[in-house]
């Protein structure tokens, strides 16, 4: 060890610090940097290996050197400086203990209670027999040792043995007791007091977060591990407690390493306090040797272990057999190395399962006993449930004779309900469990006879290197195989059935224990309370764990810390690559019992004025979702999760959201009305929400409010607040709080910039709309032809497997396509009405994708080839007569919609149309009319023969079908209408939406306002006249609103949606520019409104709207129309049978084609539009999934978006082998261009900027720690945190400043300088004015009424409009220190070490002159080359490149050139 070091742990003499490694200049080290990285092509230097855990003998052997002297010098002047240390506010959740207390106190707590009372009973109890010994072992030495068995009474007897010693001996005692569990530490406290007759809460009480029941007189407390860590590490004592009881130690959970450091580190510098440790199953040895302290003497204090054996036997008799005893199946080979489930020993658990009801007619059994199933998670309990149930089919084939098996899943994921049904006997079924090893010991199931064991398990170890969770397959150890064993036998002899060879057990292979949660588990919060010990580093303190964790993986935590925040870069100013100042942000997370990022979230959401939605979201995610967990009811929880996320397409939002509504409920005592327990449970169970759950959350989010206090955090809201002006702003501030709480956990989705996926999209599906489509394949091809003719049995197969739901009395429409000679079919379901933005994709689209996902299986019944022949030619002459008689069943004359003649749609040849308009929705739904004579003239002679018929109308006879034409009334006239919806409600009339066919507008009817068409109206001509109305929209403008939604007509203030019902009511006939149609749909450029300028123009320039692109498709139709004149009457043709929507199959004729015999397994469905995710990190690329049980789990492009969409996961795990990401409880943020890029350079600790080679323009960022100044090549500091952004949109400098002007206001906001000790300084008024400057940086100032400045006001902020650029990844990806020097542009705002977000600088870039002429030049040159304009004697020049031809085609050649491309791109973007 060199002399610096040894000289810290020297205590004789002062240590001083090694010298500062910051004594070059920036510049200089800047320019060595660049220097060696344009040298090295390599990849970094090996770092050296601190895998092992060699560096913890040093620190043990330093502990002990310090104990040998404390315990021969005074230890007060430790005491003494611990205490100085301590906070005079003591955290809410620290144990209270009066320091001033007296001893004389003692007599009159013994005085005033009964102490005489005892149960006689628990002196039948084995732990009794022990009682001396361990009041013995107790008063000589500080540490002892209890191992009893459980059930044995250590836990209740132990502590009052105590108890009534010092009662007694007239001895004060202040005893805890500790437990792994909350529910323990409570329903023990309340035995204990049952026992002897106490209140609870008096002489026993207990302590579990802030609930708290104890007083003055108490003397035992039980308390959770969390509860006596937090009281000891912020104390940095003992306090007044006497003895400390560490209950369950054997779990050997992260608290319980930590407290047993702890408690070892107090112990040099306590002499008189008692610690025992008890368990039912140690290992003894280790915390004997753990405990063995050096004394005074210079010789070491064993602690005494007192053993406590049962003397009678507790367990019936239970065979064990292994793979070796299956004689009669085939030899199943098991590899120790690779720990896996063989599909051999799937077949094996299930032949044991069905083989037992052979057994136990054997033995003469009169009932089923349940079988335990021990499986490692909840992937293998759907494959074993699989196995099972198939099995089960096949031999319910073959015999009647089955028992029919109840399976079981038990799982901590599974809800409580289900995991109820586990404790419930079944007669005539045989329960069979499949469980994890949540019921090794939390679970006991009374008649369980069989157990089979996989004896596999899986463990959460954290990535030394990433920090990323992952989950293990790996052998279980011997303890859990012997606790599983237990679960047998209990009341009777049982059976084991261990599904591994023997020798993994007689040669003990298998691991004898779990590996301790500290060397496989986040360490965050370890260093943390690490931090706050000040014991030095953190490596130093968890160097003292019983099982120190591995150097790497502390150093790896540090960098997390100090990439969330809480740790700052430095200690005292100086960098440390090994420890770090702690920040507010750090202090905040060690008070809060939960994990560091969602702490975080709760700290944003104080600097973003969501502090409540985000304690809501935090505590939401902190334990066990409150939505039901059923993986055979995925689906259905799917879909309602995505109603509550309500479009916000967040895990997190949704979580809120639904807590939100039951605590509203809750609080308007719903609950508590008659029949409310009822009501309650009637809401959880629509709503697929766990009660318990819920409830739990609702304490937590009680506990973490009064925890804040301390730091000044209080949600409430004041009328002095400032408050967000829209919701829309406020949900986005609440994303934006998400991702830089979840920072780096970014991945981007959608190819926005690829239009060719819309085109393959939309091939693949036959030219169905991808947004409304989905495809099957794995149709029989010989029967392709014949498909029609199975649209009844897929519709019915869409019931059955619950796609389509009608038990609601909904019936959805749907269009069934098949290709001939394919095997594959096309559903395309119906439009949705238009509630705003262009581009929704349909909900049913998103449960089929989910569906096929999930792989559950769609089987379609089938004809054979020559049967379906028959049927079809029937079918087409069904067909046919319809046609002629348009009638089509035999219950009465039915006239489809599909049946009337087609509206002409705009000739691509003609744009430019008057209409008359008709309907008004929102500016992306309302129909219009053609004002052209003849179609007037037609519509008028319609509605005379309607409203003045020569007999009266014939009431419609039973409940319509959809798409069947009708007359209804609306304001006392008759019109055409077609059934768009039927919904039943029970036995009430079923009520009818119509939409009236020539005006566009729905209406809900009765059915006794529904007509028949009779033959005096057909003969009229009702069905000879097409529909009138022609649905519209504004093309080109999209919604400012950041949901991309119209606003509501009634919505006060600015308000487009009303701004276009007005323009088109006041012209009523309006002209207007067609500038697409696509799929029946007209896109209009509304002309000439007010100032002569178009609507569409208008709402942009009054910032009622934002300009967009159209979709693929829509460009497509445009680009027709623009060059119709190049295109032959063949070619217009076909374009314009393109752009109308496809007529609905479902409004033919359906058929019942009867029993099939034959099935077909389809293969679906799917979309060809949805998203795969990527990674930003720098390390490179891994497949990225998203958690199944995500809203976001079906993901899709959006059309007309040309940026990529960011989603933030709060968590993040790793496959076993590394190549794969899992993202959970995702939020995908809004469709902003830019938007992710801005976000990640918002949140990340440091940034260097990226830019072209001529630095005309940033092109990129990289994003993380930064680079260790030490390196010669800049070496990473968190590399596998490394994030690199390639700009898709215009980022500029002014961008960057705007960007540290907001990590300085979050600065401001976490400023504790001027409050107490570790609290928030600001107050509501300075509050205020940071929370009003942060929406000016992200949304702009507030708008004035006439939006004059709007313009201005969008300039400087960071969610705006921005230009596209040409993606440029950079050459140099992963590195850091690329740019020169004397090209940084620092950061203009003021900056120094102990800021939590840190300035970013910016590059110097070059600057082009007379960018405007040059570009307006090249304008007028394109059009001149288009329109063959062009002075044939003057030379061609392009300006921006300075690229001169004489020739007009070299220079079209030029202009589409990369190059020039590329130079256009950096002038527009200036």
């Amino acid at each position: 060890m060199s002399g610096d070091i040894s000289g810290f742990f020297d205590l004789s003499k002062e240590w001083k610090p090694p010298p500062k490694v910051l004594g070059r200049s920036v510049r200089v080290m800047r320019q060595e940097i660049l220097k060696a990285n344009k040298q090295t092509e390599s990849d970094w230097d090996e770092a050296p290996v601190y895998s092992s855990t060699e560096y913890a003998r040093q620190y043990i052997e330093e502990n002990n050197l310090e104990y040998f002297k404390d315990r021969r010098t005074d230890s007060t002047r430790y005491e003494n400086t611990a205490m100085e240390a301590v906070s005079e506010f003591v955290s809410v959740s620290c144990l209270e203990v009066d320091e001033d207390f007296e001893e004389e106190n003692s007599s009159r707590v013994y005085n005033n209670y009964d102490f005489g009372i005892r149960n006689p009973e628990s002196e039948k109890l084995e732990i009794f027999k022990q009682k001396e010994p361990i009041l013995s072992a107790v008063s000589k030495n500080q540490v002892v040792i209890v191992e009893g068995f459980t059930g044995c009474g250590k836990t209740t007897q132990v502590p009052q043995y105590i108890l009534d010693d010092c009662y007694e001996k007239r001895s004060f005692c202040n005893i805890f007791v500790t437990q792994p569990r909350r529910v323990a530490a409570l329903s023990i406290a309340e035995r204990v007091c049952d026992e002897r007759k106490w209140d609870l809460g008096k002489v026993v009480g207990y302590q579990v977060a802030l609930d708290k029941k104890a007083c003055e007189d108490t003397r035992i407390t039980y308390v959770t591990t969390g509860v006596i860590l937090e009281t000891l590490v912020k104390k940095k004592s003992f306090g007044k407690i006497t003895h400390l009881i560490i209950d369950e130690v054997h779990e050997r959970d992260v608290e319980i390493d930590f407290l047993l450091i702890v408690v070892k580190l107090l112990l040099k510098t306590n002499r008189t306090v008692k610690v025992l440790l008890m368990s039912a199953t140690m290992n003894v040895d280790r915390f004997v040797s753990y405990f063995t302290l050096p004394n005074c003497d210079g010789n070491y204090d064993v602690p005494p272990v007192i053993s406590v054996e049962s003397s009678v036997s507790t367990n019936f008799p239970v065979s064990v057999y292994y793979l070796e005893d299956f004689k009669r199946v085939d030899p199943c080979v098991v590899n120790f190395d690779v720990p896996t489930i063989l599909p051999e020993q799937y077949d094996i658990a299930v032949r044991i399962v069905f083989y037992l009801d052979i057994m136990e007619i054997r033995e003469k059994r009169n009932y089923k006993s349940a079988v335990l199933i021990f499986l490692p998670g909840i992937n293998e309990i759907q494959t074993l449930d699989k196995y099972l149930n198939e099995a089960w089919e096949e031999r319910l084939k073959q015999s009647d004779n089955v028992t029919p098996l109840e399976i079981i899943p038990l799982h901590s994921s599974i809800s409580a309900l289900e995991q109820k049904r586990a404790f419930k006997r079944i007669e005539g079924r045989r329960k069979v469990i499949l469980s994890t090893n949540i019921a090794e010991s939390s679970v006991t199931v009374p008649d369980v006879d069989y157990v089979i064991d996989f004896c596999l398990s899986k463990q959460l170890e954290t990535d030394s290197e990433s920090n990323f969770s992952s989950l293990k397959l790996q052998w279980a150890s011997m303890n859990a195989l012997q606790q599983r064993m237990g679960r047998c036998g209990r009341v009777k002899s049982g059976k084991l059935y261990r599904l591994i060879p023997m020798d993994f057990v007689d040669e003990k292979l298998l691991p004898l224990e779990t590996t301790p949660a500290l060397l496989r588990s986040p360490l965050e919060q370890s260093v943390l309370r690490a931090k706050e010990l000040d014991f030095g580093k953190p490596e130093r303190v968890l160097a003292l764990a019983l099982d120190p964790p591995a150097l790497n993986r502390i150093r790896s935590c540090i960098l997390s810390l100090k990439e969330v925040g809480a740790m700052l870069l430095t200690v005292n100013g100086e960098i440390d690559p090994d420890d770090g100042d702690l920040t507010i942000i750090g202090k905040i997370m060690s008070c809060l019992p939960l994990d560091i990022r969602l702490s975080k979230l709760i700290v944003l959401g104080y600097v973003f004025n969501v502090l409540e939605e985000c304690i809501i979201m935090a505590c939401g995610l902190s334990g066990k979702s409150i939505f039901r967990n059923s993986y055979k009811w995925k689906v259905e929880t799917y879909c309602k999760k995505t109603e509550w996320d309500a479009g916000a397409f967040s895990d997190v939002i949704a979580l809120m959201n639904a807590y939100r509504e039951w605590e509203v409920r809750t609080a308007a005592n719903e609950w508590e009305r008659s029949g409310g327990m009822d009501r309650e449970a009637k809401f959880c169970h629509e709503n697929y929400l766990e009660k318990k759950q819920l409830v739990e959350m609702k304490n937590q989010i009680f506990d973490v409010k009064k925890r804040l206090e301390q730091f000044n955090l209080q949600p409430g809201r004041m009328p002095s607040d400032y408050i967000w002006p829209s919701d829309h702003e406020k949900t986005l501030v609440m994303k934006i709080a998400l991702a830089g709480a979840f920072y780096p956990f970014y991945f981007l989705g959608g190819n926005g910039q690829d239009e060719q996926i819309w085109e393959d999209a939309r091939k693949e599906l036959d030219g169905r709309d991808p947004l409304t489509s989905v495809l099957f394949s794995g149709f029989p091809i010989d029967q392709s032809k014949y498909g029609d003719l199975y649209i009844q049995k897929i519709h019915d197969m869409l019931r059955t497997t619950r796609l389509l739901n009608s038990s609601e009395g909904s019936v959805q429409k749907v269009d069934v396509h098949f290709s001939k000679g394919s095997s594959k079919f096309v559903v395309d379901f119906q439009h949705l009405v238009s509630n705003g933005g262009n581009f929704d994709v349909h909900p049913l689209v998103r449960k089929a994708v989910k569906m096929g996902k999930l792989r559950i299986p769609f089987q379609l019944e089938v004809k054979t080839t020559h049967e379906a022949d028959l049927l079809y030619k029937k079918w087409l002459k069904d067909c046919e007569e319809m046609r002629k008689n348009a009638q089509i069943s035999k219950n009465g004359q039915i006239f489809y919609c599909s049946m009337l003649p087609q509206l002409e749609l705009p000739y691509v040849t003609k744009s430019d149309f008057t209409f008359e308009y008709t309907h008004y929705e929102d500016p992306d739904c309302f129909y219009a009319t053609y004002t052209d004579a003849k179609y007037r003239k037609q519509y008028d002679k319609l509605h005379t023969v309607m409203n003045n018929p020569e007999k009266p109308l014939t009431p419609l006879k039973g409940t319509p079908v959809l798409g069947q034409l009708v007359i209804a009334l609306f304001n006392n006239e008759f019109f055409r209408a077609v059934v768009d919806e039927i919904r039943k409600d029970g036995i009430h009339t079923p009520i009818i939406t119509v939409v009236y066919i020539d005006f566009g507008n729905k209406e809900k009817k009765k059915l006794n306002e529904l007509f028949e068409l009779d033959e005096n109206l057909i003969k009229g001509g009702v069905c000879m006249v097409p529909a009138m109305a022609l649905k519209c929209a504004l093309a080109l403008v999209k919604p400012m609103s950041l949901d991309g939604k119209w606003p509501p007509l009634g919505q006060p203030g600015v308000n487009p949606t009303k701004y276009v019902r007005h323009a088109l009511e006041n012209c009523q006939n309006f002209r207007a520019k067609v500038y697409s149609v696509v799929d029946s749909v007209l896109r209009l450029i509304v002309h000439s409104y007010g100032d002569g300028i178009s609507l569409n123009e208008s709402l942009i320039k009054k910032n009622m709207a934002e300009k967009c692109e159209e979709s693929y498709l829509s460009k497509e139709n445009n680009i027709c129309r623009e060059q119709s004149h190049k295109l032959s009457k063949e070619e217009c043709l076909q374009y314009e049978i393109k752009q109308r929507r496809n007529a609905s199959s479902v409004f033919m004729p359906l058929t019942d084609i009867g029993t099939c015999t034959n099935k077909v397994s389809l293969k679906g469905p799917r979309s060809p539009v949805d998203v795969k995710l990527y990674s930003l990190s720098t390390s490179g690329s891994k497949n990225i999934q998203v958690d199944p049980d995500s809203v976001n789990s079906v993901l899709f492009q959006q059309p007309g978006y040309k940026s990529e969409r960011l989603i933030v996961a709060a968590r993040v795990t790793t496959s076993q082998d590394g190549r794969h990401l899992t993202a959970y409880s995702t939020t995908l943020l809004p469709a902003i261009p830019g938007l992710w890029a801005i976000i990640t350079m918002l949140f990340a600790p440091r940034i260097e900027l990226r830019c072209d080679e001529k630095k005309s323009r940033l092109t990129g960022a990289i994003c993380g720690l930064g680079y260790d100044p030490n390196s010669p090549i800049a070496k990473p500091i968190f590399q596998d945190h490394d994030l690199e952004v390639v700009f898709d949109v215009q980022i500029t400098n002014n961008d960057i400043h705007t960007i540290d002007r907001l990590r300085q206001l979050m600065n401001a906001a976490l400023d504790s300088s001027d409050g107490q000790f570790g609290m928030l300084g600001n107050d509501r008024a300075t509050l205020f004015e940071i929370h009003s400057s942060i929406h000016d940086c992200l949304f702009g100032g507030k708008r004035s009424s006439n939006n004059t400045n709007a313009s201005a006001t969008l300039e400087n902020c960071l969610i705006r409009p921005r230009k596209p650029i040409v993606l440029q990844p950079s050459r140099n990806r992963g590195r850091w220190c690329m740019i020169e020097s004397d090209d940084v542009l620092s950061a203009s705002i003021s900056r120094s070490f102990s800021e939590i977000y840190a300035m970013h600088d910016g590059v110097d870039l070059v600057k082009f002159e007379n960018a405007e002429a040059k570009l307006k030049h090249l304008n007028d040159l394109t059009l001149a080359i288009a329109q063959g304009t062009l002075n044939s004697r003057k030379p061609l020049e392009c300006q921006i490149c300075n690229f001169c031809s004489v020739s007009s085609a070299d220079m079209e050649y030029h202009l589409k050139s990369f190059k020039h491309l590329e130079m256009k791109s950096v002038y527009e973007n200036l």
